[in-house]
């Protein structure tokens, strides 16, 4: 059963990423969006925040969100989160039911509205993050592949590659730079 928080138990209890869903939440943040919202005005984020609905569970101290962290005016640290609509979940959940709603909304909102330059990204992190079960039940495998992805985005699959081939370059040349900047270190405090 779902229930609506009450704005008093809303001001006296704080709000934290509940752990099942953590893993659904870093995914999203790391995608890049769109649309950069933080470009708006202050008065675009107070209209946004108005159709923002929260799913938690609530624990003695905590509200403990679940899903709703993939509107545009989501920011933990930022938002007011005293006015928004919060759903409350039995606290009996599994947390395999948690992941589940977790992600369904991440999914819906990465596949309306990423960013085309970063489906290569995309592509790395799902296969790496989002549950296998999950994949199978989006993609009809246990790993999303480029055709695949490609053809969900009406792209060509050579796009694709060239992304993860600049992204994996990338990578390599950050990993040089940080073995070189330790053996430098090394030499010096030899020295």
């Amino acid at each position: 059963m779902v229930k609506i928080l009450s704005a008093s138990k809303k001001k006296n209890l704080t709000f934290e990423i509940h752990e099942g869903a953590t893993i659904a939440f870093e995914f999203f943040i790391s995608m890049e969006k769109l649309f950069n919202i933080e470009k708006l005005p202050s008065s675009s984020t107070e209209f946004f925040t108005k159709s923002m609905t929260l799913h938690a569970i609530e624990n003695n101290t905590s509200i403990q969100i679940i899903s709703g962290f993939e509107h545009a005016a989501f920011d933990l640290t930022k938002t007011d989160l005293s006015s928004i609509n919060v759903l409350i979940y039995s606290s009996e959940l599994s947390e395999d039911d948690i992941s589940k709603i977790a992600w369904s909304g991440i999914i819906e909102k990465i596949h309306s509205s990423i960013n085309m330059k970063s489906l290569g990204h995309f592509m790395n992190q799902s296969n790496t993050k989002m549950p296998t079960e999950l994949m199978k039940t989006l993609y009809g495998s246990g790993h999303l592949s480029e055709p695949k992805l490609a053809e969900l985005a009406s792209i060509s699959r050579s796009t694709i590659a060239n992304q993860r081939t600049a992204i994996r370059e990338e990578y390599e040349d950050s990993e040089s730079s940080s073995k070189d900047d330790i053996l430098s270190e090394m030499r010096l405090e030899l020295l």
